[in-house]
């Protein structure tokens, strides 16, 4: 791989990478690291390193498992994923998980996890008929409410194998934009300092003592989507 380095980024790439699209990386990556500034009301001081893959299956070896996949974090600061024609893995969601481990601590819960990292993304994309079609979050999560009500959200919210078995049954379909949507919910209702004293400890116990009654707030959720979004 070639490798390039400025003052945010170790940068490791596959030869066939074209500057432009090196460029349009570092931008974008530029972007998050200003994004989560603002969030965390912090300066990020640390190198993050980036590694750029033609293919998941490249991806997939990386990881360890020999899975394809389109991108992922390990912990402490690096970043794999594919850059490619057809498929572009880049803004806040991996990034979101290095710094929220780092900054608020990593929560049991799936979830959570990917709720967050969601919540920094504006747009989730699944493939229907063989297209991309880009909603919001709330926008997924409204089909899903509405008429594809495949699980209860109550039995993947803190249940990450139960999650994680949903993911996959469902590609990701519906379980990662609901949990986008459940985030911004709790974000945009109650505001961000309550969320992350949340996420700090992410337990029913803790949803129930922050938000009041479990299944009422669940119902809230469901009905800000529903009828509001």
């Amino acid at each position: 791989m070639r490798h390039i380095n400025n003052n945010f980024f170790d940068i490791y790439y596959y030869d066939e990478l074209s500057d432009s699209d090196l460029k349009s990386i570092i931008i974008e990556h530029e972007k998050s690291y200003k994004f989560f500034e603002v969030f965390f009301n912090r300066k990020i001081d640390f190198k993050l390193k980036l590694f750029v893959y033609d293919k998941p299956e490249d991806v997939g070896a990386a990881y360890g498992d020999n899975d394809p996949c389109n991108g992922f974090a390990r912990e402490p600061n690096e970043l794999h994923f594919v850059y490619n024609e057809k498929i572009k893995c880049i803004g806040n969601h991996e990034l979101a998980h290095i710094l929220s481990y780092l900054y608020m601590g990593r929560p049991d819960s799936s979830f959570i996890r990917e709720g967050f990292a969601e919540f920094t993304e504006e747009y989730w994309v699944n493939m229907i008929n063989g297209e991309p079609v880009r909603k919001t979050h709330y926008e997924w999560a409204k089909l899903y409410f509405v008429s594809n009500k495949k699980f209860d959200i109550k039995d993947v919210l803190f249940d990450s194998e139960r999650f994680h078995q949903e993911v996959d049954t469902d590609g990701c379909f519906y379980t990662y934009p609901l949990s986008g949507a459940f985030t911004r919910f709790l974000v945009e209702r109650y505001g961000q300092a309550k969320y992350l004293d949340f996420y700090r400890n992410a337990s029913k116990e803790n949803l129930t003592l922050l938000y009041g009654n479990y299944d009422l707030i669940l119902a809230e959720f469901e009905n800000y989507v529903v009828k509001e979004k």
